[in-house]
């Protein structure tokens, strides 16, 4: 996954001020990253995370994490955690002090398959095991057949579902990198307009 995270440890003089304010556009698009992630079922503030991350382009630590999205030490370091899990953002060691930092994973399109195989193809599975261990049930306690075909046509329906996830999640070739470079290049105009004005 290091290919596709942000700049490699010590790659970069930039530092991340500790409680560097965000300017307004910055919450905007931290805040709707998390509405997103939240609508998946994951926390608002994974999303809030991975955006300061991929938005700043640098490695943070937990205390400029704390910082700059206002959350307690213990929240971050809950998150960060699942994030790592979920390789949606890497952790790097200092060599020279061992601070740990952090990266966001901008390989988009891999991210979002990963996620959303890991929720919505599971809800899927379970559905599947549960119609089953139901539809045997339902054939030992004496169900009538038309009762248990259509637990089967129900089952079936799981199979099917989970088999169209899985063709979508591999051939789909969206990317979303491009799109939102051009959404920080856009951003960065419109500051460079407002500070001229």
């Amino acid at each position: 996954m290091s290919e596709h995270l942000g700049r490699p440890w010590g790659s970069s003089t930039h530092t991340t001020p500790l409680q560097a304010p965000l300017a307004a556009w910055e919450v905007k698009v931290i805040d709707a990253v998390g509405g997103v992630i939240a609508f998946w079922g994951f926390k608002h503030n994974h999303g809030r995370i991975w955006a300061l991350l991929y938005l700043r382009s640098s490695a943070m630590t937990a205390a400029e994490l704390q910082g700059n999205l206002g959350l307690s030490k213990g929240a971050v370091s809950m998150l960060t955690r699942d994030l790592e899990r979920m390789e949606i953002i890497e952790r790097l060691i200092d060599p020279e002090n061992g601070t740990r930092r952090y990266v966001a994973n901008t390989e988009l399109t891999a991210m979002i398959s990963s996620m959303i195989q890991r929720r919505e193809a599971g809800v899927i599975r379970q559905a599947r095991t549960t119609l089953h261990e139901a539809e045997k049930d339902a054939r030992k306690s004496g169900a009538s057949p038309d009762v248990v075909d259509r637990i089967r046509r129900m089952r079936q329906l799981a199979d099917v579902m989970e088999q169209a996830l899985m063709v979508f999640l591999g051939t789909t070739h969206l990317d979303f990198r491009g799109f939102l470079e051009s959404v920080r290049l856009a951003m960065r105009l419109r500051r460079g307009g407002a500070a001229r004005d």
